[in-house]
């Protein structure tokens, strides 16, 4: 098993042979040794064939083991307020980020910001694989609550309209 992104050296017996490496039906080298970088799990065949003109086969497969995630979509929050990112579970290793600072390396965050932020979540898994997810928490601002009017002075029993900021 490798993890994608990364190479293999597949090996032949060592003597006097004659190689053919093969993915499927297509000769792939001629070498004792190759090294490949497969980008999904594949089986490779090895002919060998002696300077008698005997040959033998053997197949190899190579597992690639890659992992992705998804954080959840963008979301918003009212100014002051906080709200939980959670990264996927059972991970070696988590660092959550911004464009300007390191924040954790806890599974989960708990971010209350002042602005609309991207976070970063960079994960590596219990076998090597890391992979890359962010997500936008949007800051909504507060709605203002002033009363406008003038001070008046109204007598007991009387009544005014009050009015609200428009929007």
């Amino acid at each position: 098993t490798i993890i994608l992104g990364d190479s293999i050296n597949l090996q032949g017996p060592v003597g006097s042979y004659n190689y053919q490496w093969f993915l499927g039906d297509t000769q792939i080298g001629s070498n004792q040794i190759i090294t490949e970088s497969p980008i999904e799990t594949i089986q490779y065949n090895l002919i060998v064939t002696d300077t008698n003109g005997c040959s033998s086969e053997d197949s190899t497969i190579v597992y690639v083991h890659s992992y992705t995630f998804n954080l959840d979509q963008d979301s918003s929050i009212c100014y002051g307020n906080d709200i939980t990112i959670a990264g996927p579970p059972d991970m070696a290793l988590y660092y959550w980020y911004t464009v300007n600072d390191s924040i954790s390396s806890d599974s989960n965050i708990i971010v209350s910001p002042i602005a609309s932020t991207k976070y970063f979540l960079q994960v590596t898994d219990t076998i090597g694989a890391s992979a890359m997810d962010s997500v936008i928490i949007n800051v909504l601002p507060i709605p203002v609550d002033t009363i406008i009017s003038t001070d008046i002075v109204i007598d007991l029993g009387d009544s005014t309209i009050l009015l609200g900021p428009s929007g």
